[in-house]
């Protein structure tokens, strides 16, 4: 079957199971279950369901297999990607109801990033001179960043959606273009479906929230994404497309460390946040948010297709976008 087929099937399994499953799960289950609490992380006035995650990534991994199978791509490559994503996914589930350490999530998080790193073989580009283990390393490292990223983005209606979900729809292209792994593809069409069926859901005012069983593994897989473009093009313009996500978190980090407050205490600190607290609506944040992904993400994969000055310029455009777009949200709080 033509790959643009079997795309759109991807594309549209993910969105119409996850869409369904959101549904079913909003009426079958009783009305306080993972209900999510207003914490000092939140940006929400009541307080919705975090069942999003349950439904949007078993949809994503289902649509994923069906349509590897369709086109007779090889399932081994993803064996521990999604082994790694069912641990975050039952860490989610288990942190959503009861809440678990910061250093119990971190240890589990390294741990399901290992079990990717050592099972996918990925790495992240380094010196030669450096030894291999380092690659295999920094791979880890990059995978637990990108989950915790995600998770922290994840804090207002159709956010993870628009900002996340873009994300991930053009690191899966840039793998695509820049080395034609068609199951890469595949995979951020799957995830991007999922959030999709997930999103109408999610609409503001959100009656329910993806939860830290949808954004630890959306997360992972997003790392896995980007590790995998970043072996074939630069790692500037693998992270192209995350580049509001990466400038709102290392800007964020950077501050509080500054102002000597505890990194890992949960905020409300992101620019988008703040923009919301400035009576920036939802709506209107997730409007920018896609539009930056969509210009970073399409800089990123022009930019793997070009070479020499003309690629450089498009990164150069696209991190100043995501930068800016920081800048402008945060700006909104003085406004």
């Amino acid at each position: 079957m033509p790959i643009f087929l079997v795309s759109v099937f991807a594309l549209f399994a993910a969105a119409l199971a996850s869409l369904a499953a959101v549904a079913c799960l909003r009426r079958f289950l009783p009305q306080d279950f993972l209900a999510a609490a207003i914490d000092p992380r939140s940006n929400h006035a009541h307080a919705a369901r975090q069942l999003g995650g349950l439904a949007a990534m078993p949809a994503a991994v289902l649509a994923l297999t069906l349509a590897l199978t369709i086109t007779d791509l090889p399932t081994a490559p993803w064996v521990a990607p999604g082994l790694g994503a069912l641990i975050l996914w039952l860490t989610g589930i288990a942190d959503d109801r009861r809440g678990l350490g910061a250093v119990i999530k971190f240890a589990i998080q390294f741990a399901a990033a290992g079990v990717v790193v050592a099972g996918a073989g990925l790495s992240f580009p380094l010196p030669a001179f450096l030894p291999g283990i380092t690659a295999q390393l920094a791979a880890a490292v990059v995978l637990v960043w990108f989950v915790n990223m995600v998770n922290f983005m994840d804090g207002t209606d159709l956010i993870t959606f628009t900002g996340a979900g873009t994300a991930t729809l053009f690191t899966g292209l840039l793998c695509l273009v820049a080395t034609g792994d068609a199951g890469a593809w595949l995979a951020a069409l799957a995830v991007f479906g999922a959030l999709a069926g997930f999103a109408v859901h999610n609409r503001p005012p959100a009656a329910v929230f993806l939860g830290d069983s949808g954004s630890l593994p959306l997360g992972l897989i997003s790392g896995i994404l980007t590790l995998k473009a970043a072996a074939a093009v630069s790692p500037a313009i693998a992270l192209l497309p995350f580049a509001y996500y990466l400038a709102d978190t290392l800007t964020t980090l950077i501050k509080r460390a500054l102002e000597r407050k505890n990194i890992l205490a949960a905020h409300s600190e992101h620019a988008y946040q703040m923009a919301k607290r400035s009576g920036l609506s939802a709506a209107a944040i997730s409007a920018r948010v896609v539009v930056c992904g969509a210009a970073t993400g399409s800089a990123a994969v022009v930019a793997a297709l070009t070479t020499g000055l003309v690629s450089w310029l498009l990164v150069a455009a696209g991190w100043v976008v995501g930068i800016a777009l920081v800048l402008h949200l945060r700006d909104k709080l003085k406004g």
